[in-house]
């Protein structure tokens, strides 16, 4: 509806320090004669175009944060099997580099394995790495490979 409407964007704190009643009916036409009457101030709201760059900021900073929960999988499955934190950074460090230069060298854009990548690549290690998690935790565990 936007360009049929003057919209206001009221802050509900200024609105509740206007003296008067609280009730649904008695409220809306307080607000509305408070308006009409100047005494309530709208907030911004962003143009179309503002509001469209910030919902692609957004898109974008979810997709980093996206990013960043693969490559801490990546380090924390390292420090796992290394049992050293530089060493895991190194070898994520090595796996980045590793990456972009083939980026570069075959001119294609970055493509993502996903998380459970490595999970899948090696289903019978991951397999025992999560039954032995069970055990320390004080679990009896059998495995049997489910029928698909």
């Amino acid at each position: 509806m936007e360009g049929h409407f003057e919209l206001t964007l009221a802050n509900p704190r200024q609105i509740r320090s206007l003296p008067g009643r609280k009730s649904d009916v008695k409220d809306a036409r307080r607000i509305v004669d408070f308006h009409a009457h100047g005494l309530i101030q709208g907030s911004f709201v962003p143009p179309a175009e503002i509001d469209a760059l910030r919902e692609l900021t957004r898109t974008r900073k979810q997709f980093v944060r996206e990013v960043n929960r693969h490559f801490r999988a990546q380090f924390y499955r390292l420090c796992r099997t290394t049992g050293d934190r530089r060493k895991a950074i190194v070898a994520v460090a090595a796996s980045i580099l590793t990456v972009v230069y083939h980026m570069i060298r075959e001119g294609t854009p970055y493509t993502d394995l996903g998380v459970n990548y490595f999970d899948e690549r090696n289903r019978a290690g991951a397999a025992r790495r999560l039954v032995a998690r069970l055990q320390n935790l004080g679990y009896n565990v059998q495995v049997k490979e489910a029928i698909a």
